[in-house]
């Protein structure tokens, strides 16, 4: 970026620009372009710092998703973790969960990040790197109650999710094929370690994922589970309720749940543990 820049108001290309009388094209394509490039921001929040190359739409739904307390859940997972454990991250989309949890897990620590849009992985993995995160395995896989070939839909200024909506062609119509698998399972198959924290993000996918999960989840090693329940693309007969009495046939003795627009946020922690409830995280 530097260098177009330093190219574009150089003295050389201004006059060749105007001999060739195009200097009042290149200069406003020039300024469009730099305007839309991604470029890399600071986010800061519970003494924690990671970078996201981000362009500046995505800038400006991050910044409305953290005004509604969209990253709330982060403080209950700084609270309950330490460095040296294992989180995992169902739907890690860009990393905005993923990056401060490889912090507050250390260099010892492990996180297992799961996201399954082809668009949006390449992205999470760059910013695993822009950050140098030794402690993070990433897959592109979505996370269900058995191994199928599945597909993701998106569009319409919706977040992307595993779950159609009948009502909504423009959503229906864009879509993209992923891999789910189960997660206990998977877990087996991969040697990968009981985590002692969970965060579950998959815009009405949760209650598949959590049925996948249950020998993972009723481990007395996981401690802490959060869960961003979207009531109104869950499965018929199944409710907020519902996510929280399995979590409770699991053994997470303290279930509290809080209403966040027309999401409800759950977090639920193993007996012997305290809960603490979150705040939101300031993104810079």
């Amino acid at each position: 970026m530097n260098f177009l820049r330093q190219l574009a108001f150089s003295r050389l290309v201004r006059r060749v620009a105007k001999n060739l009388h195009i200097d009042a094209i290149l200069r406003p394509a020039y300024r469009r372009w730099t305007t839309f490039l991604p470029r890399v921001i600071e986010a800061h929040g519970l003494g924690l710092s990671f970078k996201m190359r981000v362009d500046p739409q995505d800038l400006q739904d991050q910044q409305s998703d953290v005004d509604h307390g969209e990253r709330d859940f982060l403080e209950a997972l700084k609270a309950h973790l330490h460095p040296g454990e294992t989180a995992l991250d169902v739907g890690a989309h860009l990393g905005e969960f993923t990056l401060p949890l490889a912090k507050i897990l250390g260099e010892k620590g492990r996180v297992l990040s799961f996201e399954p849009d082809e668009r949006v992985y390449p992205r999470l993995v760059d910013h695993v790197k822009l950050n140098g995160l030794t402690n993070v395995q990433t897959f592109k896989k979505a996370l269900g109650d058995e191994d199928r070939e599945g597909r993701i839909y998106f569009g319409g200024g919706f977040c992307p999710t595993i779950v159609p909506l009948e009502d909504d062609t423009t959503r229906r119509s864009a879509s993209g094929n992923i891999e789910i698998v189960r997660g206990d399972t998977f877990f087996a198959r991969e040697r990968l370690p009981i985590p002692d924290a969970v965060k579950i993000d998959v815009e009405g996918f949760e209650y598949m994922v959590l049925r996948g999960l249950c020998g993972t989840l009723a481990s007395p090693t996981c401690r802490l589970i959060c869960v961003e329940v979207h009531p109104e693309v869950l499965p018929s007969g199944v409710t907020a309720e519902t996510i929280m009495d399995i979590l409770r046939s699991l053994g997470f003795g303290q279930v509290t749940a809080e209403r966040r627009d027309s999401e409800v946020h759950v977090v639920a922690v193993k007996p012997g543990h305290t809960l603490y409830w979150p705040s939101p995280l300031h993104v810079s």
